[in-house]
């Protein structure tokens, strides 16, 4: 038996490794970022794809903060619409002897009328 000869060891070398043909290893991945947002995302579990319609339920939930100037205006107009009402109330009362716009009531009820009413 003969030692092994370098000569074999060589021609192992010497053989280049085939390499695969198609796509890289890494197509399709993204880009990587810098290390300090690399150790945020670490941190935090990801985040759920919503569908469209799971984000329009959603954003229709939540309650959207009113404009301070908005609400001014609209709290302003429901005082005139109260005052409005308010004086509506009153000519009723002053026409008909009730205000035929509320319920019945001991104090509220058509004029000659006995309460309470009688089956």
């Amino acid at each position: 038996m003969l030692p092994p000869s370098s000569d074999s060891d060589s021609d192992e070398e010497e053989v280049p490794r085939q390499k695969k043909v198609g796509q890289s290893a890494t197509a399709g991945m993204m880009p990587p970022n810098s290390s300090s947002e690399e150790s945020e995302s670490d941190d935090e579990p990801a985040q759920v794809q919503l569908t469209r319609r799971e984000r329009e339920q959603l954003e229709a939930q939540k309650a959207a903060e009113p404009d301070p100037e908005q609400m001014r205006k609209d709290m302003e107009k429901l005082a005139l619409i109260r005052a409005k009402r308010e004086a509506d109330a009153a000519k009723r009362i002053a026409k008909d002897g009730w205000d035929r716009m509320k319920p019945m009531s001991e104090s509220n009820h058509p004029p000659g009328m006995q309460w309470p009413p009688q089956s």
